[in-house]
């Protein structure tokens, strides 16, 4: 082998590993920005709650008891926001298996109630065609829901 053909050899290993490397910066990245979006999802859910600490009345309302209709309006549309957001970031692949499998649970949980029911009826058609889908899957048929919970008392 010439000289040649070792300077071109070594300058192809060179530009190998230096891909390599890209390639690792760019995983290790983009799992930062995942692990970012996971807490910045879990920030807003506990600023959503914590609006209940400072106004008890929209404790009510998560657990499907009468309020003041504007106020209950709000509260659940911000609550819908935030599955909007679930619901992008699971079709991103954004959150693990299991995280989407959970967060569905507390849908599904939070759709049992009457007044989240309604309020989706009211205002579905304001969002996409695929997360109507997503919403309207975990939202249980009267039949589904358990007796004593507040979809079944309506």
């Amino acid at each position: 082998m010439s000289l040649d053909n070792y300077i071109s050899l070594i300058s192809a290993t060179i530009a190998f590993a230096g891909l390599l490397l890209v390639g690792l910066q760019l995983k290790e990245s983009t799992d930062q920005r995942r692990l970012e979006s996971v807490l910045h999802f879990y920030g807003i859910n506990r600023d959503i709650i914590s609006l209940g600490f400072t106004n008890p009345e929209l404790f009510q309302i998560l657990h499907g008891q009468k309020a003041d209709p504007l106020v209950e309006r709000h509260y659940l549309q911000l609550w819908f926001n935030q599955f909007a957001l679930i619901h992008s970031f699971k079709n991103r692949k954004v959150f693990p298996v299991d995280l989407c499998e959970s967060m569905e649970r507390d849908i599904r949980y939070f759709m049992e109630e009457g007044n989240a029911q309604r309020h989706w009826q009211q205002n579905r058609v304001y969002y996409p065609a695929a997360f109507q889908t997503f919403i309207d899957h975990l939202t249980p048929s009267k039949a589904d829901v358990p007796e004593g919970t507040s979809a079944s008392k309506e």
